[in-house]
């Protein structure tokens, strides 16, 4: 028998060093031709440019004058810019922090599960279903906030569950620094400061310490956002550049959630929601399998003989960051999808309570058959999850995703652009794609309804003639993308192009240009 010591680094070794750097392995070998890059990874990216340039965190206009941005919190493009900066550039940046926030994720995960439920068999389960998780890997592979955002709020949480734990003020600092930086990446980070101020004031200790800690708290964790907001106002007289309306969550949205959440189970999403709604129950029973668990089997948190809050983290927070979800969806932003990537953050705690109960449910049982069949069934699942991976690496090394794929940056009509004098303004429907291929602004077409709050736009008839004016005076072109039949918020496409004629064209883009050109 191996010595306690021997167990110790034993399991340190196999069950989090290892399954980290598996994580960290992945994501390397699934991007060697870099990070995918959507709409929002390029306003980080050009954010990190122009900051690398002297302009700050801004972004460029049609015409390329920077504007702030304040849409988004800095950390992100803040360290794509201090580390693209040492030499690799802002991509490599991106690809390298991708992948180092999904080992620091998986080891989260690790020390989390093996504290809260004290068993290396749960904590080890967990780490190891995450690094081979094929929706952790396809989340780790865009230049998005996901990555560091959900490997810094389970770092502040694994901190709020040492410090329920034993009552060290050290473990709450901890906690405030790490929430101050997931704040200062992902807004909807307030979800984690709401749910971590409340287990702070329900701890069984005196009520001035426990003001105490929660306004400790509070200040190391707002300090930073706070002074990027005052920024923000100060600039451009808007805090988030986010304004109030009601659009409540869509039916639609909602079954996207859920085939998100059946993700979870799968591996892969499910065509419709009817096939995704057994995976859907099966991880409510985990959640409720894990609540039973938590009050069957009590530890001590803060002094208090029998408290769960630190056992009850798992549970609640996913919980509070999808009320946090919708309550922004159905206020501030609509546009906001409820996808893999937006769900990715409650992912890793569904891991930690179905490890939990996995282990528990094997270290209790004395029926060998049990333990067969549950055995078997974790080898079927982990094995599906490896094979989707698998096939999910070998997808994403065969071309980068989004806007950095090759059939984006080829073709006869994104040649006719970068023709373009620099004197001459681009039209698009995807202004962002235009900037991050061709490094210049451009302006969006004229827009009847703000995607954001789903309010029709006043000013649209200025815009619209705005646009004919520069664009049948040829001081500008039309550079229209496939996706434009999506876009209903869009100006018709027919409106658009009356009175120009197509200069260049090609599978995803066509440009046109005054007809008397």
């Amino acid at each position: 028998m191996l010595a306690s010591a021997d167990r110790q680094r034993l399991w340190l070794v196999l069950g989090v060093l290892l399954p980290a750097l598996v994580a960290v392995t992945l994501v390397w070998l699934s991007t060697p031709a870099g990070v995918g890059v959507s709409d929002d990874s390029v306003i980080y990216l050009g954010q990190a440019r122009n900051l690398q340039a002297g302009n700050g965190l801004s972004r460029l206009t049609g015409d390329g004058s920077p504007v702030p941005i304040t849409h988004f919190p800095p950390l992100y493009p803040l360290l794509l810019a201090g580390v693209g900066g040492l030499g690799p550039g802002i991509e490599a940046a991106a690809r390298g922090l991708a992948a180092f926030s999904a080992g620091v994720t998986v080891l989260a995960t690790a020390l989390m599960t093996e504290r809260l439920s004290q068993s290396k068999l749960a904590a080890s389960l967990a780490t190891w279903l995450l690094a081979a998780s094929p929706v952790a890997l396809e989340v780790h592979t865009w230049a998005m906030t996901e990555s560091p955002f959900v490997a810094l709020s389970l770092l502040a949480l694994y901190f709020l569950v040492a410090h329920l734990d034993t009552g060290q003020r050290s473990w709450l600092l901890a906690a405030g620094l790490a929430t101050a930086a997931a704040l200062m990446t992902r807004y909807v980070a307030y979800a984690l400061v709401v749910f971590s101020v409340g287990a702070l004031l329900l701890t069984a200790r005196r009520w001035r310490a426990r003001l105490a800690d929660a306004g400790l708290y509070l200040l190391l964790a707002g300090l930073p956002l706070s002074l990027w907001l005052m920024r923000n106002l100060r600039l451009t007289g808007s805090a988030t550049n986010r304004q109030w309306s009601w659009h409540p969550v869509a039916a639609t949205k909602l079954a996207d959630g859920g085939r998100a959440i059946a993700e979870w189970v799968y591996g892969d999403q499910p065509p419709s929601l009817w096939l995704a709604l057994p995976a859907i129950a099966a991880v409510v029973v985990v959640a409720l399998i894990y609540w039973h668990w938590t009050q069957s089997h009590p530890r001590p948190f803060a002094g208090r003989p029998g408290g769960q809050l630190g056992q009850l983290l798992p549970l609640a927070y996913p919980i509070s960051y999808g009320i946090f979800l919708l309550i922004s969806i159905s206020l501030f932003d609509q546009a906001t999808p409820l996808d893999r990537r937006v769900l990715f953050p409650a992912y890793p705690l569904v891991l930690v309570m179905g490890s939990i109960v996995v282990a528990n449910w094997w270290q209790s049982t004395r029926l060998n058959g049990l333990r067969s069949l549950l055995a078997i069934g974790l080898v079927l699942g982990a094995g599906r999850y490896t094979v989707e991976s698998i096939e999910t690496l070998v997808m994403l090394r065969r071309d980068a995703r989004g806007f950095a794929a090759a059939a984006w940056r080829q073709g006869e009509a994104i040649d006719y652009l970068r023709r373009l004098p620099t004197g001459k303004h681009i039209y698009t429907n995807e202004p962002e794609a235009i900037y991050y291929l061709l490094g210049r602004g451009a302006y969006i077409v004229p827009i009847r309804r703000d995607g954001v709050t789903g309010q029709d736009r006043t000013d649209y008839p200025e815009q619209l003639a705005s646009y004919q004016d520069d664009v049948l005076n040829d001081r500008a072109v039309l550079a229209l993308y496939e996706a434009i039949s999506f876009q209903s918020d869009f100006a018709p496409e027919v409106v658009l192009t009356e009175g120009l004629q197509l200069a260049a064209s090609d599978d995803r883009l066509s440009v046109y240009v005054a007809a008397n050109e």
